[in-house]
């Protein structure tokens, strides 16, 4: 899987099974599901299994402590 240009996953973890993990951290604007989307997407065009998460704690972090 290239990474180099277009969208890229905040952390991913690729293991010895050719299997990869992907986590997205969400910022305040971000949609979590088109976040999950994009990335599930672009795996899935390259035929790699995959596991997608979404961290919302900037999104918490930003209403706790936010302007």
């Amino acid at each position: 899987m290239r990474l180099k240009y277009g969208p890229r996953p905040d952390v991913a973890a690729r293991y010895k099974d050719g299997s990869v993990r992907v986590k997205e951290i969400a910022s305040k604007t971000d949609k979590p599901a088109q976040l999950i989307r994009r990335n599930q997407e672009r795996l899935d065009a390259e035929g790699i299994p995959n596991s997608i998460s979404v961290s919302n704690m900037a999104v918490k972090i930003n209403k706790l402590f936010g302007k």
